[in-house]
């Protein structure tokens, strides 16, 4: 009996660090570039940038985009290397490769929001695993799970840039993805590689920048 239990423990404990590795794993997967209109007000080949910010692969393969409640599933076996991309090409046809999956007469509104599941329970926030709002005016989509989730705030949408460009992550220096200030438009988009919104200046750098302005660092008298 005793051995039973002992055994029964440690294959829950084994079965819960599992679950908790998979689900730390699955939260490395963030939205982190999109453009919403390569020209004027055509809505095709809507570009959805996924990045996987941990060092190990990930299948997202079967999880969910929602969008204004249209549910799109991801194909099975789709996979984002470690620090690597996946690009998602909405409204558009093309074959799939390791880095592009294609959703042909599935187009987005320039004023909506896009959700990501890891399942089909669209009304469930603990299956809601990134979520973004653009466009500045309120839809009738996902924003309340959204929000119930923890991964937005009511009404806040990320920057509108006009057609040929992009909004992007800022994910250095601690970007937050679930908030509009870690977003910033972009004049030339960077879909399938690292965004290119800048370092943001630590407490270290900045008082390496500040010693450049003190004179006695310098070897000369103060003012």
């Amino acid at each position: 009996m005793r051995t039973w239990l002992r055994y029964s423990l440690i294959t829950a404990a084994i079965l819960l660090t599992v679950g908790a590795d998979a689900f730390a794993q699955s939260n490395q997967v963030v939205f982190n570039e999109i453009l919403i209109r390569q020209s004027g007000n055509s809505n095709v080949n809507q570009l959805v940038e996924l990045r996987n910010t941990g060092s190990s692969p990930i299948n997202i393969g079967g999880w969910w985009f929602c969008h204004e409640f249209n549910y799109i599933s991801v194909p099975g076996g789709t996979t984002i290397p470690g620090g690597g991309y996946l690009t998602v090409h909405f409204n558009q046809s093309g074959i799939a490769s390791a880095s592009d999956i294609y959703f042909p007469g599935e187009a987005l509104s320039f004023t909506s929001d896009l959700g990501l599941y890891i399942n089909s329970s669209f009304g469930t926030p603990a299956s809601m695993h990134a979520f973004i709002q653009f466009g500045g005016v309120p839809g009738s989509g996902r924003q309340s799970v959204a929000v119930q989730a923890g991964l937005w705030t009511n009404n806040a949408f990320v920057p509108n840039p006009p057609a040929g460009q992009s909004v992007e992550f800022c994910s250095d220096g601690g970007g937050d993805p679930t908030m509009v200030g870690s977003w910033g438009a972009t004049l030339a988009p960077t879909i399938g590689a690292m965004n290119g919104c800048g370092v943001a200046v630590d407490e270290v750098s900045w008082a390496k920048v500040k010693s450049l302005f003190d004179p006695r660092q310098r070897g000369l008298r103060p003012f």
